[in-house]
């Protein structure tokens, strides 16, 4: 049976700025146990920017320009997650 991931983007997302272009950081935990999930691909759907999860299942996205994206989650034995989020340059995002 496929688990669901719990991604906690209301309180690890935040938005920093680089060189006129933003980008959020994030950790993926498992939401039963709540333990980290690491190789998860996090994909920025409108902008083509793919990263994994590291060991500690954290993931961070620099070169995102800032509005309206699609954030898709998946990873191996996992029902795959999407996300609408609104990356706001100097502010944090919902």
């Amino acid at each position: 049976m496929k688990q669901r991931l719990c991604l906690f983007l209301a309180l690890l997302l935040s938005c920093t700025v680089y060189a006129q272009r933003t980008g959020f950081s994030g950790i993926v935990t498992d939401a039963e146990s709540g333990k980290p999930i690491p190789g998860v691909m996090i994909r920025l759907i409108g902008q083509d920017i793919s990263v994994f999860t590291g060991p500690a299942g954290d993931f961070s996205i620099t070169n995102a320009s800032p509005g309206k994206d699609l954030l898709s989650i998946s990873a191996t034995g996992y029902d795959p997650l999407q996300q609408d989020v609104n990356v706001v340059k100097d502010q944090l995002t919902d």
